[in-house]
């Protein structure tokens, strides 16, 4: 199992998931998006950094990641 790491992209407490363009059994492909967030300051698709099939997809789109 891969867990993505949220880069910094601003000063909030709570980043919210506004896509998340993979679902499970899909099988993804190297640096294909896996979700994408959203700060006051910026957006960014945090990228795959392997392939594989998606076993499942946490958080779902709407809810917000704590750093």
């Amino acid at each position: 199992m891969q867990t993505l790491t949220v880069p910094d992209i601003g000063d909030s407490s709570q980043i919210p998931v506004i896509e998340a363009p993979v679902r499970r059994g899909v099988t993804v492909a190297l640096e294909q998006p896996a979700l994408t967030l959203e700060s006051g300051k910026a957006t960014i698709d945090l990228p795959r950094a392997m392939a594989g099939t998606i076993r499942s997809v946490l958080p779902k789109k709407g809810a917000g990641y704590a750093r």
